[in-house]
């Protein structure tokens, strides 16, 4: 039935979304769009929240991390608490641990992507 029905366009009921199907030609027979009884499409929630979880983690996350241990780090190595990679932070070198650089990278990192993430998906809502 969903075939047929996507084939001749139109809209059905499904539990609390309503399928709108896109008569078009450059898309096959069961694709269709899903958009919530507010009209506002499927994929705008996850979209939100991803580009919300970015920016947290890529500027508030890593900018905080980045203050808190530069500020607790030594100015010279200190190879005994692991403190032995060098970062320069406005002219001042200090040294972080693995683990500190590790956090900071990643917080920047997983922001990143989840900024692309919500491109992609805001690229596929609005197509």
């Amino acid at each position: 039935m969903v075939h047929a029905i996507s084939r001749l366009g139109g809209a059905a009921g499904w539990g609390n979304a309503k399928v709108r199907f896109r008569p078009q030609a450059d898309i096959g027979p069961l694709q269709f769009k899903v958009v919530m009884k507010t009209g506002i499409p499927a994929l705008v929630v996850p979209m939100l929240c991803t580009l919300v979880i970015g920016v947290a983690l890529l500027f508030v996350v890593s900018p905080t991390l980045l203050a808190k241990y530069v500020a607790s780090a030594p100015r010279a190595a200190d190879v005994a608490s692991g403190h032995v990679h060098a970062f320069n932070q406005h002219g001042v070198v200090v040294y972080l641990s693995m683990a500190e650089q590790l956090l900071v990278g990643a917080a920047s990192g997983f922001g990143i992507v989840a900024l692309g993430v919500c491109g992609m998906l805001l690229r596929k809502a609005y197509r």
